[in-house]
């Protein structure tokens, strides 16, 4: 309904802008275009983060003759989502064993909301999948004990700096989490030597690559955390979208909700939040898997277990702590790079679930 949605492939706002970007990124490279590269970034770029999922755009434009605008993404878009199924597969069964991640794929594979940011123009495909792709590349490289070499880690931190430059924080987590993860791996897999250097060896490539702009994005994002922008955020949602309680929101109830957030909406509040409505049933099923994944949680702490899963609980606490003290905790769009992560935790609930008649009753409850 065009009252509800200002464009069919998205929110227009985001998507006719990284259409145009990418064909004008198509012109250049087909040598096309009045304009030089750095003219044409200079011109459609509004931040950093806001590059990658242009340019490739723009290579399927190029590749494809611009034969359609969506059609070609759509089914790109639908296979890298096919490809997180497997990604979550790969890193369930490497901590969980292959029943888990089997639940773990089905979850993902079947995940409403995934596929509808598949059937969008928006970036949350690409971006979910480089997520899964650098975790389940890292992960592959830290839970087996081989030696950390720049030749094994090549294939996490190429996919981790693209992240970089699709949404800067998610970037910011992953590499938080592999730091996490080296300083409280085991001295007999890396001496203390190592550590050092390892740390300084990847941060190096990551910021000869990125550069200053993401530090001062990073920077910027600190002192939004500092300042009220989420407090007035959510004074604006008090006024304009019909929630009344929505002023009284902010990091200290975001906090300890953060798992199972967003809560959805399962009625018309406003022809504003059409988008939202048709996601409300996905966030109500992540509502629900939130349970299973803070059982496990607590589980880890209890029992110790988490050291063995140190990198992959390290990225999705990191990101989600992003979001507590952010404008978007309520943002189902904003948790989707983590919403693999949590399906993985969720599929190995489910399981400690089929033996534990106590937790299903407590899921019950």
């Amino acid at each position: 309904n065009p009252r509800y949605y200002s464009s069919r492939h998205g929110d227009g706002a985001d998507t006719d802008w990284f259409m145009a970007f990418g064909k004008n990124l198509s012109e250049w490279i087909s040598g096309n275009s009045m304009h030089s590269l750095a003219e044409i970034i200079d011109i459609n770029m509004s931040a950093i983060d806001d590059v990658a999922y242009p340019m490739i755009l723009g290579v399927e434009y190029l590749l494809t003759g611009g034969v359609s605008d969506v059609l070609i993404p759509y089914m790109v878009k639908s296979i890298l989502g096919a490809c997180c199924a497997i990604f979550a597969y790969r890193i369930t069964k490497r901590h969980f064993g292959d029943g888990a991640a089997r639940i773990a794929a089905i979850f993902v594979c079947l995940n409403p909301n995934i596929i509808y940011w598949c059937g969008t123009m928006m970036k949350e495909a690409e971006m979910v999948f480089f997520c899964c792709l650098a975790v389940d590349k890292f992960d592959e490289v830290l839970s087996s004990g081989q030696r950390l070499t720049l030749r094994a880690l090549w294939p996490g931190l190429l996919a981790g700096l693209v992240l970089f430059f699709m949404r800067t924080v998610v970037g910011l987590a992953l590499f938080m989490a592999v730091f996490t993860h080296i300083v409280f791996s085991s001295r007999r897999i890396l001496s203390i030597g190592k550590k050092i250097v390892l740390g300084l060896l990847i941060v190096t490539t990551v910021f000869i690559a990125i550069g200053d702009r993401t530090i001062s994005q990073a920077k910027g994002y600190l002192e939004m955390v500092q300042s009220d922008t989420q407090k007035t955020n959510m004074e604006w949602r008090s006024s304009s979208s019909g929630n009344t309680f929505a002023k009284y929101a902010g990091t200290a109830v975001f906090a300890p909700l953060i798992f199972t957030l967003p809560f959805p909406t399962l009625n018309v509040a406003n022809e504003v939040q059409y988008t939202q409505m048709q996601l409300s049933g996905g966030s109500f099923i992540k509502n629900i898997f939130s349970f299973f994944v803070i059982i496990v949680m607590i589980q880890f702490l209890i029992t110790g277990e988490w050291r063995k899963h140190v990198f992959v609980i390290a990225y999705t606490c990191a990101y989600l702590v992003v979001l507590v003290f952010s404008a978007f905790a309520q943002s189902g769009r904003f948790h989707m790079p983590i919403w693999p992560m949590l399906m993985i935790f969720a599929a190995y609930g489910v399981q400690l679930a089929k033996r534990d008649k106590k937790m299903r009753r407590w899921f019950t409850y």
